[in-house]
């Protein structure tokens, strides 16, 4: 399993240069890599727009879990989408479940149809961890 790619060529990358690691480990002129699938794609996503979240969750009910109090994300499974998707105030959101990048986008798309009447002020996404805590040099 390789994990934490940005992109599907790297994650093939990636499996290639392990598939090498490991035949240089036993001892062998090579390995072959008979396999190699996607099982999860995880992206995050800003909707441009805060949402209200809470009203969105009370009209979807059969679709969407929310508690505030419980956690700050809804956990929307829509219908016509393949994914799951966390779904904040702050117009962010995680999708994850996606087989291909086609199915990713489709998820976006279909999200964005059943959330844009929830829309509140612009909002602009979020710094990414690097960049909010100074972490990267």
């Amino acid at each position: 399993m390789i994990a934490g790619t940005k992109s599907i060529s790297k994650a093939i990358l990636a499996h290639h240069c392990f598939a090498k690691l490991v035949s240089r480990l036993l001892g062998t002129r090579g390995t072959l890599c008979h396999s190699f699938g996607i099982q999860n794609i995880v992206f995050s996503a800003h909707f441009g727009h805060k949402i209200d979240v809470a009203e969105f969750a009370t009209q979807h009910d059969s679709e969407v879990s929310y508690d505030a109090m419980v956690f700050p994300g809804a956990r929307c499974r829509m219908h016509g989408a393949p994914t799951s998707i966390l779904l904040f105030t702050s117009g962010n959101a995680v999708v994850t479940g996606a087989k291909s990048e086609e199915e990713a986008v489709q998820s976006y798309h279909v999200m964005h149809q059943q959330v844009a009447p929830y829309f509140l002020e612009a909002s602009e996404p979020h710094k990414n961890k690097g960049e909010r805590y100074n972490t990267r040099v």
